[in-house]
């Protein structure tokens, strides 16, 4: 199987959500993938009912746990979509001349990169396999798959770290008219903690501007949505995302996030 015959089982022609689907980590698909899905993720799925129409969910996990997590709920009836939109670390040169120029900056040994995306590539490329198995409804509602890590909390970013820290917009979904339109009447978030990053806040307060529920379920535990609580971003803190994410943020030139820290770096 290739990169475009991968990014096609979950893009697939004719579904009204694959163009939400990011390219990034396809790209990077190479080689066999791990043994198995996680066990972990198999009971977690197994608490979840099957899809509805009026439904839809947006798994917000670390790591490789949402992609297996939407794999299970494909099983379900939902249509999994990766959001992932951080890029891998390139392989370094070997020549310590080759690298004093990339850094423009004292050599730096051991770099790395802020939110190790491996796993996840690793994961997309085994759930792949099993994902072409199973027949999801032409109408299945979607399970919109991030990294909860992605904006690198806590993570330090020095010169010659790999900065691939990223934001997920309102431009990444579809709006709360065209899910209204299409039955949709609830958004239900999945995560590890009833606490979503500032980046999903807004979409989230989009979609319930627009006449959206949206609801916070545990990923561990049964089944039971409780309404979330969105907090109210003041005008300055938007602000200061913006700029954040604008300025701070390093846009590759292949799509998505990632780049070398450089001195000059903001």
């Amino acid at each position: 199987m290739n990169k475009a015959e991968a990014y096609a089982i979950w893009a697939p022609e004719g579904c009204e959500w694959s163009r939400g689907v990011k390219r990034v980590l396809f790209a990077y698909m190479e080689g066999d993938p791990p043994a198995e899905i996680g066990e972990e993720n198999q009971r977690s799925a197994s608490l979840f009912p099957p899809a509805t129409s009026d439904t839809l969910l947006v798994a917000d996990l670390p790591g490789a746990r949402g992609v297996s997590l939407g794999l299970r709920l494909a099983q379900k009836g939902y249509r999994p979509i990766p959001l992932y939109n951080a890029l891998p670390r390139p392989e370094l040169p070997d020549s310590p001349e080759l690298l004093q120029a990339i850094f423009s900056a004292q050599l730096i040994h051991g770099t790395q990169e802020v939110v190790d995306v491996k796993p996840l590539i690793r994961a997309l490329r085994l759930a792949t396999d099993e994902l072409r198995k199973i027949r999801i409804p032409a109408n299945a509602p979607p399970v919109f798959l991030l990294d909860s890590r992605r904006r690198g909390v806590g993570q330090p970013v020095r010169i010659g770290t790999f900065d691939n820290r990223s934001v997920t917009s309102a431009n990444d979904y579809p709006s709360a008219d065209y899910l209204k339109g299409r039955g949709v009447r609830t958004v239900v978030v999945v995560q590890e903690w009833q606490k979503p990053e500032f980046d999903l806040v807004l979409v989230l307060r989009e979609w319930e501007a627009g006449g959206l529920n949206v609801a916070y379920q545990s990923a561990g535990l049964k089944w039971d949505p409780r309404p979330l609580r969105l907090p109210t971003p003041s005008m300055l803190r938007k602000l200061w995302f913006w700029v954040q994410s604008t300025f701070a943020l390093h846009r590759n030139t292949v799509g998505g996030y990632g780049s070398f820290k450089h001195a000059s770096s903001s």
